[in-house]
């Protein structure tokens, strides 16, 4: 089920809301949460009712682990099992056929390629529990009751699209009382960031898309501008999506009284490529720091370590997202970027000692560290954007067409192209206005305009406060709640032509 349906927002979440404080106003505890346990399941089977078996599946094998290490106390040897068998889910249902393409074309084999469909949000509720694992395998975690697991891995707002939640941030909140309490406030937050989440989503992230669908329909006939449109676009598009998921989610759980962790913090104002990871999907990088780079030394023992276990780390990372060698190879960038950082800022650390006499330094003009600030954010977002290159293409072939159309420097009239493919119910009475005043070059100069606004609103958001910040900050006025009414019902209108969250594929 999608946040983004009639059936969610009209049927689903109303049912959920009235459901969970009732039985919770009348002190039914246990009862609130096998109904809110029920009503995800629900949520997660409702286009793929085996998708429920499979999930079931997962979570009791992982629980059943658990157990045996509370009944044996043989903490390794029952959560590596618990892990490997996590990793073999994971392993058949996303990789399996990448794995398979790859031995036929190295070794010539005819293995058959079985077109597995992906089960949603596999890689988030996998993680999940494998970090549920490892943590007991380390005696951070106790034996949960099944019940408690469950609501833990299926809490429909983070099932699909993350935040991966750890189990100490989401199980104690369901066995605690605070959040059982109804408060005009907590309510008032969620639908405030919900709806802005929404807005996020439907009427910026998914106009962008269609500017990126054209442009990698047909890359070979890209100019140089519409390359550089299409690249931008789907710069803003990925983060406006992904991260309009997790405000609706923190939204949706906000107005149960239920606390999920943040997931961005204005990604593109990093000034490095570390400083981008910090801010982008910061839970998976949690993840990787806690359970992968650490355990494998992290930076205790040399710049050359730090920069091999900074490599594994963005493989996997890059594995995680697809697979595809494009994902691998988008991955390896990062890490390979962020090895430099680390050894570019070794050598400003141990490099030429200064001149000047001890205790004295020479101060940078402000004016100096503030351009040198704007030129390290210039060098992080232009490295960002060519790298989504390679994550958005659906093959090698297809990005590097795109990064030779990207710099041909030609210009063939792409842009008015995709000023049309913008137009739309809420534009298209301007469209005929201009049309009639104008003629036909009125309204194509319309449609650019109106696509230069949706830039212009992407980049205002991006270069912003946070959602969860302005939620959290900005008072609840009537002004307010009224402007936000009025996008509610813009979204709802647009219902007809929404997209899935781009990161369900993943």
């Amino acid at each position: 089920m999608l946040f983004n349906s009639y059936i969610f927002i009209f049927c689903f979440f109303p049912i959920v809301l009235c459901g969970w404080y009732g039985w919770n106003h009348f002190g039914k505890y246990r009862m609130a949460q096998l109904f809110l346990l029920l009503m995800s399941l629900w949520f997660y089977g409702y286009y793929h009712p085996n998708y429920v078996i499979l999930i079931l599946f997962s979570i009791t094998g992982s629980w059943l682990f658990s157990l045996c290490i509370q009944k044996t106390g043989k903490r390794k040897l029952f959560g590596w099992m618990g892990i490997l068998f996590h990793l073999g889910i994971l392993f058949y249902y996303k990789y399996y056929d990448f794995f398979v393409q790859n031995v036929n074309a190295v070794f010539k084999t005819d293995w058959v390629i079985k077109n597995i469909m992906l089960p949603l949000g596999i890689s988030f509720f996998t993680f999940q529990q494998i970090s549920f694992l490892a943590d007991r395998m380390r005696g951070q975690a106790p034996h949960y009751s099944m019940t408690d697991y469950m609501s833990y891995v299926v809490y429909f707002p983070q099932l699909i699209a993350g935040p991966i939640v750890s189990h100490e941030d989401l199980i104690p909140q369901f066995q605690g009382e605070e959040c059982r309490r109804f408060r005009w406030e907590n309510l008032l937050y969620g639908i405030r960031l919900f709806t802005a989440g929404l807005a996020k989503k439907i009427l910026l992230a998914d106009e962008l898309g269609k500017l990126v669908d054209i442009g990698y329909e047909d890359v070979a006939a890209l100019d140089a501008p519409g390359a550089f449109l299409v690249m931008l676009a789907y710069t803003f598009q990925i983060f406006l999506d992904f991260s309009a998921y997790s405000d609706m989610a923190m939204g949706l759980a906000g107005m149960m009284g239920i606390s999920l962790p943040v997931n961005f913090r204005s990604p593109y104002k990093a000034r490095s490529v570390r400083e981008f990871w910090k801010r982008w999907h910061i839970t998976l990088n949690v993840f990787f720091t806690k359970y992968v780079y650490i355990p494998l030394g992290g930076n205790r023992a040399g710049r050359a370590r730090l920069i091999r276990n900074t490599m594994i780390v963005f493989f996997l990372s890059g594995l995680w997202h697809g697979a595809d060698w494009t994902f691998v190879l988008w991955g390896l960038l990062h890490g390979a970027m962020i090895s430099l950082e680390h050894v570019w800022d070794g050598r400003k650390r141990f490099g030429k000692i200064s001149s000047a006499p001890a205790g004295i330094r020479e101060r940078e003009p402000e004016e100096q560290v503030k351009n040198r600030g704007w030129g390290k954010w210039a060098a992080t977002f232009g490295f960002v954007n060519l790298a989504w290159v390679l994550f958005r293409s659906d093959s090698l072939e297809t990005a590097v067409m795109f990064y030779k159309r990207l710099f041909s420097f030609t210009y063939n009239g792409t842009i008015w192209r995709f000023g049309t493919a913008m137009k739309n119910w809420r534009n298209y009475p301007l469209y005929q206005l201009a049309d009639k005043i104008g003629g036909y070059t009125a309204g194509r100069v319309l449609c650019i305009a109106w696509m230069l606004l949706i830039f212009g609103l992407a980049a205002a958001l991006c270069k912003g406060p946070d959602l969860f910040e302005w939620a959290e900050k900005k008072p609840a006025g009537c002004m307010q709640m009224c402007g936000l009414a009025v996008l509610l019902c813009l979204c709802v209108f647009s219902f007809s032509g929404v997209t899935v969250f781009l990161y369900f594929n993943f």
